[in-house]
């Protein structure tokens, strides 16, 4: 299979948005041009992609070596890069998928990965602690609209007691959620949450509940 020789590489360029806030965008269509030119002599013929503002996607042979990459990489961050018009260097960020299926997805997740960590590349693997992130996060996202729409958010009480009597003087209402009949805690869900803008609807169920609680309660008290 002639794909399976090829490992496909996604190289983004580092602060772009914030260059052209700064220079514009007719300087940074020089700048795109200018890395193109600079990236298409490690690509096989017409292997050089342009497939966003800030990046490319290069197919090279698959018997790569990694010290190789990392060279390549320093010597351009360090030495190719230089924008004479700008008396800018320029740097990239690389993501790299060795695999058949699903490459420039792959080389994408690489990509976060690498400018998370800080580094100048990174290489697709499913152990990566990124891709697991990835599949938690959407996991989650799905989940909690579920939870949403059938009202599966669960109460849980906390008592405060007064240092002094020791009494119980208050509680503190605590969110749960109940998920493919196991009950969840906030720590498994709630970053993801404000993520994926999901957060006020969970707020409003737990006030709403927390009322409806309290209103229930009272009326059996009376």
């Amino acid at each position: 299979d002639e794909l399976c020789k090829k490992t496909l590489i996604v190289v983004q360029i580092d602060n772009f948005n914030k260059y052209r806030q700064y220079f514009g965008q007719d300087t940074m269509d020089e700048i795109v041009i200018f890395i193109a030119k600079k990236l298409s002599k490690y690509t096989l013929e017409n292997c050089l992609y342009h497939i966003e503002l800030d990046k490319f996607a290069l197919i090279i042979d698959s018997q790569i070596d990694t010290k190789d990459i990392e060279k390549k990489m320093q010597i351009l961050n360090k030495d190719e890069l230089y924008f004479e018009k700008l008396e800018l260097n320029l740097q990239l960020t690389a993501g790299i998928s060795l695999a058949s299926e699903d490459s420039l997805n792959k080389a994408q997740i690489a990509l976060s990965s690498a400018k998370k960590s800080n580094t100048i590349f990174e290489i697709y693997s499913a152990n990566n602690s990124m891709f697991k992130e990835l599949n938690n996060e959407l996991f989650w996202s799905l989940a909690l609209r579920k939870i949403i729409n059938n009202d599966d958010l669960v109460l849980a009480f906390q008592p405060i007691i007064n240092n002094k009597t020791l009494e119980i003087y208050k509680y503190e209402v605590l969110m749960r959620v109940r998920y493919n009949n196991e009950i969840h805690f906030p720590n498994s869900f709630l970053n993801i949450s404000k993520q994926f803008k999901l957060y006020k609807f969970l707020t409003t169920s737990l006030i709403k509940k927390s009322f409806s609680f309290f209103d229930i309660t009272s009326s059996t008290n009376n």
